[in-house]
Formats: C-alpha cells, structure tokens, sequence
C-alpha cells in the first residue's frame, strides 16, 4: 500500500474514531444528566399526600416546578395533570404513558421511566410513580407520578453535540493541513524521484530531482539520488570514452601496423615474380623490409610495454641515476643530431628507485620528441636536479611550441598534431604516452607547458631514492 493510502485510511480512521468517543462522550453526558434528574426527584422526601379536593392533587411537600397526577390502584386519573408553576407553557407529559407507569407501581416501591409529552414532540419526562395518601391519614390507595420535563438536558446535549461536532470538525481540518503537508513534504518528492528514474531509464542521464531541505527524509533521499546519478552518469561517460578510446587505439594500431606490413608484402611479390634483378636492388629491398621489420617491432613493443603498465604489472626497481642517463641521452642525441644544439645541465647523482631501460626510454622519447617536433636549429636543454625529496627532469626547446588542443591531447596514444600521419613529423604517436605511463608507475607526475611561439617544456618529478 501507497503512503498516500495509508495516510488517507489513517485520516478516515482518525474521523470514525473521532465520531464514536464524541457520540459515546454525549451519550455518558446525556444518562449522567438523566441520572441527576432521578436524583432530584428521589429527593422528594417524607410520605406523600394528596388533597381531598379533586381539583387540589398537588402533594404539599412537592415543588412547584414538577409536574403531578394522582392515579388510583387501577392507573385511573384522579382529577386533573399539574402542571409547574414555573414554566407552565412546557406541555404536559401523555397521560396514558404516565398511566401505565402507575400501574406498575407496588406498595413500598417507586417506578421512575421516560414518557413523551401529549403532542409527541419536544424533550421527553422524566416520571417518577410512587404510593400516596390523602391528607385525611387513610389507607395508600392513591398514585402519585412526579414528572420533570428533559428540555434542559435535551438543550444541554445538543450543546454538548454541537461543541464535539465543531471540535472534530477542527481537528479533522487540522488532520488534513497536516496530511496534505506530509504528503507534500513527503510524498510528493517520492514521485518526482519516481519520475527521474524512468526518464534515466529511458536515456536521459541528465534528470536531476529538485530536493528539500537535508534535514527531512525526503531532502536526504533526493540529495543521495542525485549523487548517485552523477556518479553513474560519471561512469558511463567514462566507459563511453574508454570504448571509444579503445575503438581508435585498434583502428591507429591497425593502421601502424598495416604500413609496415604492406610495405614487407610489397617487396616479397616484388621478389617472388621476379621484379628483383641484380644484387643491389635485392640488397636495398632486404635493407628496407628489415627496417619496416624493426619499426613494427617496436611498435608491438611499445603497445605491449603500455598494455603491462594498464594491467598494473610492476616494473623492476632498483637505483637509478637519472644525472647518467640525463647525460647518456644527450650524448646520443647529438650524434644523431650533430647540428642542433642540445645541451643538459645535471646535479651530481640524483638517484630514483625505478627501472634503467624505461627511464632511458623515458628520455629519450622527450629529447626525441623535441628534435622531431622543432626545426633543425632550435636548441634543446636538459636539466636534472633535486628539489624538496623529489628528482626533477625538465627537457625544454625553443620551437613553436603547441596550440591548446594539442597540448591536451598530447599524451593520448596514437595522437599526433599531422593529420596525414606523415612521418616526417613524428613516429607512432606513442611516445608521450609512455612517457607518462611509467612515470606514473613510478609514483611520479608529468607537467606540460606549451603555448604558440613560446616553445615548450616537459617536467618529471619522481620521488628520491631514501638512504
């Protein structure tokens, strides 16, 4: 069942229950006043007497404000019905319903019983039939019925009745602000969540729930939903990129690896149907196949290299001076390069705890990336040092430095800033990507600044080797 339900059938609950104690509450009011009027005409005291005079039957000990009959033994009536001297304009009890209570009566013993008035209509009497004897001292042969009209009961419990009925009709009002708040409060940020959750279901993962105050249930719910909207739509789109991320690392590894295979093919059926004559074009064709040869092979290498880091397979750690590999790598650099003017700048032995080859490949991949992407004349500057527990590499060149878009893609896998894929600038587009990688496995971080014409500059920190 709903909560709207269960507060509808609570609220109707409260009504009935409200009904019954007010209808139970007047009606104790209702026989307690009756039982005061019992009372008052109990106290009538002493022996009754009734005058000789047929037209005189009021008992002399008996107020004035009560209404008299005298029956004889039979129920007959004696004379006339008395009525109060106050209030005489009330009409006066059926004389046949107070004959018949007199009948009842026996000797020592009273009858007191409700009759109606001689209209029908109007508050009731309330009678009392009891034994009475003339004035002159004979035996009991007459009846006595003492009534007193009910209209002020009757008036006070309509007053009584009215009261409740206004009092419930104030606390049902009350009951349904206080519902229709509930349900507000409550309900109805349910539904709305209700609401967002078959809108996400049917795809749009941007519904969010508009919540109340954290301090209700409902605000709490709200705020809790939406976080875990957020943190699933996080996750989808995460996974969407890592797909698509993963769509195009196929596609750029299958085209990396199809160049160097298309060219090894080529060359085979070029020898195979005999397009290969003499020892200097079999030669040139053995040397160009062993070169595409080497570059996949390091293509694989490389893909297999990232495909370790991503699974979380640990490398080799053990001391390394970054200040030799620093100056290694320069010196390599320009023998490749005898005309650029690349220069390094080292602190004396600052050792990390990491793997030699992937720190070499490390940098190397930067000082390569720095030749590669600049023209032939733009110096290059390698700098190691420490600095605060950490080991800090910084290779800067003065080239034409990267546009935004670049600089945030700069580390994909695969990318690079030529469309056409022309190798005369840059190789797999791997090279930056396993930079980062290993350093990250290394516990360290890479920091890339670059902007048009300002050239750029690549920082490694990687955490000291400790004594």
């Amino acid at each position: 069942m709903s909560l709207r339900r269960r507060l509808v059938l609570g609220f109707a609950l409260v009504a009935v229950a409200l009904v019954v104690g007010g209808y139970v509450l007047a009606g104790t009011m209702r026989d307690a006043l009756i039982a005061r009027v019992d009372s008052q005409l109990r106290a009538v005291s002493g022996p009754i007497f009734v005058g000789d005079d047929g037209d005189d039957r009021r008992p002399p000990n008996v107020r004035s404000d009560y209404v008299v009959a005298v029956f004889d033994r039979d129920g007959s009536l004696q004379g006339p019905v008395v009525p109060p001297t106050v209030g005489s304009d009330e009409p006066l009890p059926d004389v046949e319903a107070m004959s018949r209570v007199a009948s009842q009566v026996r000797p020592g013993e009273d009858v007191i019983a409700t009759v109606p008035r001689e209209d029908g209509r109007g508050s009731d009497y309330r009678v009392r039939a009891v034994t009475a004897s003339s004035q002159r001292g004979s035996s009991p042969e007459y009846v006595a019925v003492i009534g007193q009209s009910l209209v002020d009961v009757d008036h006070t419990f309509r007053e009584i009745v009215v009261a409740e009925l206004v009092t419930a009709a104030v606390v049902l009002a009350a009951l349904g602000l206080v519902a229709y708040w509930v349900l507000r409060q409550g309900v109805r940020p349910l539904d709305e969540i209700a609401d967002a959750a078959d809108a996400i279901a049917a795809g749009d993962l941007s519904r969010r729930v508009s919540h109340p105050a954290a301090s209700t249930e409902a605000g709490r719910v709200g705020i809790a939903f939406n976080r875990m909207l957020s943190q699933i739509e996080d996750d989808i789109r995460q996974r969407e990129e890592s797909e698509q991320r993963l769509k195009q690392f196929a596609a750029d590894a299958s085209h990396e690896l199809r160049t160097p295979l298309t060219s090894i093919r080529g060359y085979a059926d070029l020898w195979r149907q005999g397009g290969l004559q003499g020892d200097g074009a079999i030669n040139d064709a053995m040397r160009r196949i062993e070169g595409e040869s080497a570059r996949m092979g390091r293509l694989v290498e490389d893909l297999l290299l990232l495909a370790r880091l991503d699974e979380g397979i640990p490398l080799q750690r053990t001391p390394v001076d970054l200040s030799r590999i620093a100056n290694d790598v320069v010196a390599d650099a320009r023998v490749v390069d005898p005309a650029r003017p690349i220069t390094v700048d080292t602190e004396s032995s600052v050792v990390v705890i990491g793997d030699d080859d992937r720190l070499r490949q490390v940098l190397g991949n930067l000082v390569t990336n720095a030749r590669t992407h600049t023209p032939a004349a733009t110096p290059v500057h390698v700098t190691v040092r420490r600095d605060d527990g950490s080991a800090i590499v910084v290779v800067h060149d003065d080239g034409p430095g990267m546009d935004d878009e670049t600089a945030q893609r700069a580390f994909e896998r695969f990318y690079r800033a030529d469309k056409s894929r022309s190798r005369v600038q840059g190789g797999t587009g791997l090279g930056l990507s396993i930079v980062s990688a290993v350093v990250h496995a290394l516990g360290g971080t890479v920091a890339l600044e670059t902007g048009v014409g300002r050239g750029t500059t690549f920082s490694i920190n990687v955490p000291l080797a400790t004594d």
